[in-house]
């Protein structure tokens, strides 16, 4: 049956003495959960910020906050500030971020604020919002190795944005603009992700002491809309990096602000005056790497598969990073073998074993029989373009004329290119239309012992070099995490056949031309 409650109404002692009614906790929160929102309060902006203080310390400003009809206040205290203390990053390349809440706690009773920290699998914590806790999030804290202080560039404030906090406002006729908040903050997180991800590579791949230099400005209440960038030491250059954030929401360049470059120092001119109660925080960033007349950064550009040696205008070069235009952006990258020996199993048969040795050659042992015996070497067809050429070469040791051994390639199904002892090697073009494609190492039907090894290597071009052990590897690029390569590369294909461009950045020292832009293929010279 069912049953109506109302709120609220005085009291009546009954007949046996007792009142006719009691109300609650969950009567009176309910109620007001129903007429004002979740969030810190507004007025203020200052309620509840998270602000580094010294060392791995943050404080959280004095402030109010509203969470299902519970109101908590952090008043100021005479003996401090409310702070908390960010654990350190103990594993050299790692990081984390934190994240700084303010809770209802039913099981205690009480309302708190904590550093939720994941120190084990260093991801980032989420609110939690259940029958014990429900949780509102006031900032996020990135961390990294090495870091001895917190600084304001490292915190992101989330009390603006609805998801995971949100500003207390009535429910009725309420006006939400968290999606102008929580644009500003995955922005923010964007721009945070690529800067580590380069600031992780400068620093870690690059044999020469490349390190990043920050420099940084707070400024309350400007007497007009001209700030100049008079950090010091500072000297502005256009490659750095300039962030802008007003009460730390990120402000757009040639919208909320431009730079005057005629003034001395440089400055910034804001498209508005700041009011009172407003701080801007402005943080350049440069590398200690300047852009020179020998060259920096160059690009190689192809649809599904790079040959790095023709590509670049020397040798003298770190590769950094790939990106792939696809659906899963898995790419390989290769030495100059392109055989995949990773793949390949010891084959046997009748008396003749075929055994993949240590140094990456192929040995062969027993009776060749009186039938020529075929073994296939794996490859991807992935791995060849329609007209382009491709060489495939092979080496001998300890194996005779008589005992008849070379390699051959199958094409579309039709034998039409064999390595023989005459030429060692063999040059061929891949057809516009490439169905499948085949490597073999054969030994002709002459009934002998064979005894020896054979060295294989499939290379792009028309040019047979010395033989090198292959290795293969395997690479997905998620758009955040770089994948990191070695210097020994030089073959790139995409494997996503979904894929339409593959891009490989690299900084090159010592090249003969400033800032590159290579594209593939470019011809031998």
């Amino acid at each position: 049956m069912a049953h109506i409650n109302g709120y609220f109404f005085n009291a009546q002692i009954n007949e046996g003495g007792q009142y006719d009614r009691l109300y609650n906790n969950e009567d009176f929160c309910g109620y007001l959960a129903q007429l004002i929102g979740n969030g810190v309060f507004p007025t203020p902006q200052t309620q509840l910020q998270v602000s580094p203080k010294e060392g791995m310390t943050v404080k959280v400003n004095p402030g109010q906050g509203w969470i299902e009809g519970h109101k908590m206040i952090l008043e100021e205290d005479i003996e401090g500030d409310f702070t908390l203390t960010v654990p350190s990053v103990l594993l050299e390349g790692h990081s984390r971020t934190d994240r700084v809440v303010f809770r209802v706690n039913y099981v205690d009773r009480v309302m708190e604020i904590v550093l939720k920290s994941d120190l084990e699998n260093e991801t980032t914590p989420g609110v939690t919002r259940n029958s014990d806790y429900y949780e509102l999030s006031l900032a996020l804290i990135s961390v990294k190795y090495g870091i001895t202080e917190i600084t304001e560039s490292m915190i992101a404030d989330t009390r603006g944005e609805a998801e995971v906090c949100g500003w207390v406002a009535g429910l009725i006729e309420q006006i939400d603009v968290s999606g102008v908040a929580s644009q500003y903050v995955a922005r923010y997180q964007e721009i945070l992700n690529d800067m580590e991800s380069w600031y992780a590579t400068l620093t870690q791949d690059l044999t020469v002491g490349a390190y990043l230099v920050q420099y940084h400005k707070v400024v309350q209440v400007p007497a007009s809309n001209i700030i100049y960038l008079d950090m010091e030491d500072y000297v502005y250059n256009s490659h750095d990096l300039l962030t802008l954030t007003l009460n730390g929401l990120r402000l757009s360049p040639g919208v909320d602000y431009y730079i005057v470059t005629s003034s001395t120092p440089v400055s910034i001119r804001l498209a508005t005056e700041i009011t009172s109660g407003n701080t801007l925080d402005i943080l350049a960033v440069k590398s200690s790497l300047e852009p020179s007349s020998g060259g920096l950064v160059t690009y190689v550009m192809g649809q599904k598969f790079v040959y790095i040696p023709n590509a670049l205008p020397n040798e003298n070069v770190k590769k950094m990073w790939i990106n792939t235009l696809g659906v899963t952006n898995k790419f390989a990258v290769a030495g100059r073998n392109l055989i995949r020996f990773d793949r390949f199993d010891d084959y046997t048969s009748g008396d003749l074993t075929f055994e993949l040795l240590s140094n990456g050659k192929i040995g062969i042992g027993g009776t060749s029989g009186s039938s020529p015996i075929s073994c296939v070497l794996p490859i991807d067809i992935s791995t060849f373009r329609p007209g382009e050429k491709y060489t495939l070469s092979i080496a001998f040791d300890g194996i005779s004329d008589t005992e008849d051994v070379g390699a051959g390639v199958l094409i579309n199904g039709t034998t039409g290119y064999v390595v023989d002892y005459a030429t060692r090697t063999i040059t061929f073009e891949i057809p516009e239309t490439l169905t499948s494609i085949a490597l073999d190492i054969s030994v002709s039907g002459v009934s002998v012992p064979v005894s020896g090894s054979v060295a294989l290597q499939l290379e792009y071009g028309a040019i047979a070099h010395d033989f090198v052990k292959a290795y293969y590897d395997e690479y997905t690029y998620d758009g955040n995490n770089t994948p990191m390569l070695n210097d020994g590369i030089s073959n790139i294909w995409i494997l996503d056949s979904s894929a339409s461009g593959l891009k490989v950045g690299y900084f090159v020292m010592d090249s003969v031309v400033d800032g590159d832009s290579l594209y593939y293929p470019i011809e031998n010279s």
